[in-house]
């Protein structure tokens, strides 16, 4: 196994996830995590791996967790895979309300939740992740999204 592939990766992404989402940790058990530079990825455990470690790629596995600043921020990847066992630091906002949080990249009230990164749902779909800081709910969607959410609302013969 490659140095950057170990157990000790594998418990501090599982335990971030238990601690600050609820997922249990034994979800993360069919995976091996690993992490490059700011980036923490799972590849499903595999009797072919090995052969897999001489392919020269950026990342090799599916990106889970990257260090921002002071936190550890979740991929969409990762709310879109194991989103339905969150039950902490979750969201849920109306189609309406995401559309604003959108557009203005925050919400002023932000009270009753913990500060650091919150998985965003709505319409009781995994939508993404924010940011809650001093009490305000800061928008962490990627540009490609909320572009996508824009033009996906204008053809949206509900709105």
């Amino acid at each position: 196994m490659p140095p950057w592939l170990n157990r000790e990766t594998h418990a501090e992404a599982s335990g971030f996830f238990e601690k600050r989402f609820g997922i249990p940790p034994e979800w993360f058990q069919p995976y091996l995590i690993g992490r490059r530079g700011p980036t923490y990825f799972m590849i499903r455990r595999s009797a072919h791996l090995e052969q897999a470690f001489d392919l020269k790629v950026h990342v090799p596995g599916l990106p889970i967790l990257r260090r921002v600043g002071d936190y550890l921020k979740p991929t969409g990847a990762i709310l879109q895979l194991a989103g339905h066992l969150v039950h902490r630091n979750v969201l849920d906002l109306s189609e309406e309300e995401l559309s604003r949080l959108l557009d203005a990249g925050h919400m002023a009230d932000a009270s009753g939740l913990e500060e650091g990164y919150v998985m965003i749902r709505a319409a009781g779909v995994p939508a993404g992740c924010a940011l809650v800081l001093g009490g305000r709910l800061l928008s962490r969607f990627p540009k490609w999204f909320r572009a996508m959410y824009k033009r996906t609302e204008s053809h949206n013969p509900n709105s």
